[in-house]
């Protein structure tokens, strides 16, 4: 067991411990289930060793990786019914862990191994792993870690074949982690590329009506994503992209956004945005939220509905009873506004409160004055 200090993405300083879980074990552990002296004496190793490290009174973050915090996790996700299908970004708490730590106490080998989450292999050895887990958490003040699904073959991977690129080896790892999922699934990127652009310039024009920021605006990577359905088949292909997100995950977003993005690529084409599928995820105002942003995104897929970017920009402006989109087009998007009319704008209404106008078209490259 290893416990590092990580500062703007970079390694200050660490300790290793022998304190692994299967050591642990085969040090201490004679009976099942596990007797209280074991039980006492494993608390007293990993207290002793653990010595070096410092209180922080909360105020760092802590990140676990590795089989048994995974495993931990994957417990607490069962107990929970946490509705996505990646343990990346799940955050595993204080007192969760401690509920957990007792039922390992009193149940034998048999009834471990039959704990909804837990891998059958690691019931032998996951309660002292799940202790030291726990002491560490205390004796750095902390009440919850975020769980990682990267590990050492990751660290192995970049360490082996990627040592030569300038530091960080993964500048943005937002923008890494949605590109790496939509290439994975074959993503027509001049396409999501547009949609996006499409999508971000309806946004940013219309903040002082949603009055929306930056973290709302990323959120928005959902169009990189929207069509990543269509690798199993264009019917339902909203769906399917909802579910690949929730099965995938996105590294560097937390859970509650990557439950927004996956929602935002299921409502992208049609249907009535509904936040309800992610109970304990979401915030109550989400749901206010990701109908804005649906609509945004809605609106700017039918514009560039041909897949052949007619519609390269939009200008928009209001007054007390139109919102106006002006598109700037190299030729004439009637298809494009007549699919944006029928599919976008009554969501779009229903946000802003304003009718939906497309109001002029002009010719070239860029937006209209």
């Amino acid at each position: 067991m290893a416990v590092r200090v990580i500062a703007d993405r970079r390694y200050v300083t660490g300790q290793s411990f022998t304190l692994g879980a299967l050591a642990l074990t085969d040090r201490f552990v004679k009976t099942d289930p596990i007797s209280d002296a074991a039980y006492a004496a494993i608390e007293t190793e990993i207290r002793l060793q653990l010595e070096v490290i410092l209180k922080s009174k909360g105020t760092l973050p802590l990140a676990g990786l590795g089989g048994t915090i995974r495993n931990l996790a994957a417990v607490e996700v069962e107990r929970s019914d946490y509705p996505l299908k990646t343990l990346h970004g799940f955050t595993l708490t204080r007192k969760e862990l401690q509920k957990t730590i007792r039922q390992l106490r009193q149940l034998p080998l048999a009834k471990r191994e039959r704990i909804a989450g837990l891998n059958p292999d690691r019931a032998d050895i996951i309660l002292p792993g799940a202790m030291v887990v726990f002491e560490v958490m205390t004796r750095l003040g902390v009440k919850e870690l975020q769980v990682s699904e990267s590990g050492l073959r990751e660290g192995l991977f970049y360490e082996r074949f990627l040592r030569d690129q300038p530091e960080p080896i993964i500048s943005d790892i937002r923008e890494f982690g949605i590109l790496n999922l939509a290439r994975n699934y074959d993503y027509d990127q001049r396409h999501a590329d547009q949609v996006r652009h499409l999508a971000g310039q309806l946004f940013d024009q219309t903040a002082d009506l949603h009055g929306y920021g930056e973290e709302e605006r990323e959120l928005l990577a959902a169009a990189t994503l929207h069509d990543l359905g269509m690798v199993i088949g264009y019917a339902g292909h909203h769906k399917h992209s909802q579910t690949l997100i929730e099965n995938s995950g996105l590294p560097g977003y937390k859970p509650r956004e990557t439950a927004l993005i996956s929602l935002l690529t299921r409502y992208h084409r049609k249907g009535k945005p509904d936040a309800s599928g992610y109970p304990g995820l979401l915030r109550q105002d989400d749901e206010k939220r990701l109908t804005c942003l649906s609509a945004l995104l809605r609106t700017a897929e039918y514009l560039e509905r041909g897949r052949n970017a007619v519609v390269s920009d939009v200008r928009v402006v209001w007054d007390e009873t139109c919102l106006h989109l002006s598109l700037a087009a190299e030729s004439s998007p009637d298809v494009e506004i007549w699919a944006a009319e029928r599919n976008a704008a009554k969501l779009m209404e229903s946000v802003f409160g304003l009718r939906l106008v497309f109001d002029t078209v002009s010719t070239g490259d860029s937006a209209p004055a």
